[in-house]
């Protein structure tokens, strides 16, 4: 088993996959009247936020030079999705 070298592995990871789909639930909810079509702009934003904007996207920026091996971390594993490890290669 690999260790974690993500700090956020334990705090900011289970937000993010906890929060998107209940925003992107309560959009399917709302899409079903005309109005509520445009309640796409939460979930899109949200997701957005979490992995691009802040959360993952200014963790990893700020943990590169600090952690040895990180960088073959975050190649080999998902950031957002709990998808299986890469094969290292």
């Amino acid at each position: 088993m690999t260790r974690s070298l993500r700090p956020s592995a334990g705090i900011l990871r289970p937000a993010a996959r906890c929060w998107t789909p209940v925003w992107w639930g309560l959009y399917l909810l709302a899409a079903e009247t005309g109005p509520g079509l445009a309640s796409i702009l939460g979930p899109i934003f949200l997701t957005f936020t979490l992995t691009k904007w802040s959360g993952i996207g200014i963790t990893e920026k700020s943990i590169h030079s600090s952690r040895p091996g990180y960088a073959d971390y975050v190649r080999r594993t998902s950031a957002f999705i709990p998808w299986p490890p890469k094969q290292a290669g």
